[in-house]
């Protein structure tokens, strides 16, 4: 039951108390154990990217927690629709193989498997960008990834010069 709940009489239970439940019960189904203290899936030792290192895909899993293990109820999804629609995402990413990005972590290549990859342009490093191929106009700012097992390379566009865009952690 989530904390801001001890005080509601149940005729004034809401939709996001379930909500609230059903992200404790994912929690427990992913990392085995049976109870998650409070809203504290996101810190060690209740961590599942910790619990899991070899496991990208435990970034999905900790963004429906984030939106339903919460402290406070205006952070919790309103409702179980809205749950179902971020799990049924979740569950289309993790069928595509996509890989959760994140600066400044090895991200595995995605081709060979094995290797990972390499930041070898970032921003708009000119000279790099022409050695590699591209010309970009304007005010372009790219990062580009080689995987240093087999060579598969990557390029992200970034439209703003320090914000990622909202996939990257």
């Amino acid at each position: 039951m989530p904390a801001w709940a001890s005080t509601v009489r149940w005729e004034d239970v809401r939709p996001s108390f379930d909500v609230f439940a059903i992200g404790k019960v994912l929690y427990s189904m992913v990392s085995g154990k049976p109870v998650l203290p409070l809203w504290y899936w996101g810190r060690t030792p209740h961590k599942l990217s910790e619990m899991f290192p070899d496991t990208p895909e435990t970034a999905h899993i900790d963004e429906i927690l984030r939106q339903t293990v919460v402290q406070e109820e205006e952070d919790c999804s309103a409702d179980a629709n809205e749950l179902l629609k971020q799990i049924q995402l979740a569950i289309t990413v993790y069928e595509l193989g996509s890989n959760a990005v994140a600066l400044g972590e090895d991200m595995p290549c995605r081709f060979c498997g094995t290797g990972t990859y390499d930041l070898i342009i970032h921003n708009n490093d000119q000279t790099k960008l022409e050695k590699f191929g591209l010309r970009p106009h304007g005010d372009r700012r790219y990062r580009i990834y080689v995987c240093n097992n087999c060579g598969h390379t990557d390029l992200f566009y970034f439209p703003e010069p320090q914000t990622p865009p909202p996939a990257w952690t």
